[in-house]
């Protein structure tokens, strides 16, 4: 197998890695920031190599999401969403209306539920930042889980609720 020293003063990635397109995409919230790593065969070992690394997106908690070749994530504690190329790992675009938040893809649009409990649906394009409705307050604070959908179904939850919102 690999290894590949992805390390912080707190020992902690707490955003799940993604594997797309023949890339690793990893992200953590404190100093390495973020990653693309192409997997390769280097005689009889597999190694990882770095494609690019910067310091644009430093995920909290949250998973990003990639969608046709760009990665959407929140960055930092405090919060705001990116958009990053996944091949350069160029910022697209940067906005703070979604606060630190978890991410779902939903036809080509990211369902973003903040940590604050502020539900809001943006359109997921590399062109810039669109929102396309919110509801505000719709959970408690400390909304960390992410969002799940079935069947027309969203289920978001905070620390003491759960709530199933049907968007059929």
């Amino acid at each position: 197998l690999w290894r590949f020293e992805w390390v912080n003063k707190f020992k902690m990635n707490s955003a799940t890695p993604v594997w797309i397109d023949g890339l690793l995409f990893i992200s953590a919230l404190h100093e390495p920031g973020a990653a693309a790593l192409e997997i390769v065969r280097e005689g009889d070992k597999i190694v990882p190599r770095p494609k690019w690394q910067r310091q644009d997106l430093k995920t909290h908690f949250a998973t990003p999401i990639v969608i046709d070749g760009f990665v959407y994530a929140t960055h930092g504690g405090g919060g705001n969403l990116r958009c990053l190329d996944l091949n350069t790992g160029e910022v697209k675009w940067r906005d703070s209306t979604t606060g630190k938040s978890s991410l779902i893809a939903v036809e080509g649009h990211l369902i973003a539920l903040s940590d604050q409990g502020d539900l809001r649906l943006v359109e997921a394009s590399p062109a810039g930042f669109k929102s396309k409705g919110e509801v505000l307050g719709v959970l408690a604070p400390k909304a960390w889980a992410s969002p799940a959908l079935s069947q027309g179904r969203l289920y978001i939850r905070d620390e003491k609720h759960l709530m199933c919102l049907d968007l059929r």
